[in-house]
């Protein structure tokens, strides 16, 4: 569910996480959360406590109910069903579907946070023959807010602007992985989720179309 913010709960954050809140919330149109963010900036001193891990989970509950809308949106056009990947990659050896969610419904959470290595790691992801395409959030430190990114990744073809994962996740991924495995960052949550959907388009068929 989608958090319900107010003026007392936006109060409650440091300057850093009403600043990316607000980006967040314009990115997706929601200009009364913009304009509650913009007064509570214009009243809060600028030494504030510091992060609490209340705060960062609340942080983390928006960008997942971020990715699960999109994730919504995808499944009601598109035909993602684990069936169909199945039968469109006979063949491949070791092939398993990737449920575009997790079972709640909720993005997946991700091995660098589970295993306490990143603050926030969440994404969907799907997977047909032997491409895997996936949209997360991602944000390697608790206390530096400002830097969460959403990080889209499939075949370096689809992407203009590709970087290897080794780039985007310095100090978070083999070193010795592949130039080949990696995609491309956005801090506007929008265009990283037309980015998705364009190369969901060409990994499946709309459903008005299968």
């Amino acid at each position: 569910m989608a958090i319900n913010w107010t003026k007392e709960k936006i109060a409650e954050l440091t300057v850093q996480e009403v600043s990316a809140l607000q980006q967040n919330a314009r990115t997706r149109g929601s200009l009364e959360i913009v304009n509650l963010c913009e007064e509570v900036l214009s009243k809060k001193k600028p030494i504030r406590k510091t992060r609490t891990s209340s705060t960062t989970k609340t942080l983390e509950a928006e960008c997942s109910h971020q990715l699960s809308e999109v994730a919504k949106v995808l499944a009601n056009k598109y035909d993602l069903s684990a069936k169909t990947a199945t039968s469109k990659s006979v063949g491949i050896k070791g092939f398993r579907p990737h449920n575009l969610t997790s079972k709640d419904g909720q993005a997946k959470l991700g091995g660098e946070q589970r295993t306490g290595k990143a603050a926030i790691d969440r994404y969907i992801s799907y997977r047909v023959k032997n491409e895997l395409a996936s949209f997360g959030a991602w944000l390697v430190t608790k206390d530096e807010v400002e830097k969460l990114v959403w990080q889209v990744f499939g075949d370096k073809n689809y992407f203009p602007n590709f970087k290897p994962i080794k780039e985007m996740r310095p100090n978070h991924s083999n070193p010795d992985s592949s130039d080949e495995i990696g995609g491309e960052e956005f801090v506007d949550f929008s265009k990283a989720s037309e980015k998705f959907e364009e190369i969901i388009s060409k990994l499946a068929l709309q459903k008005n179309e299968a």
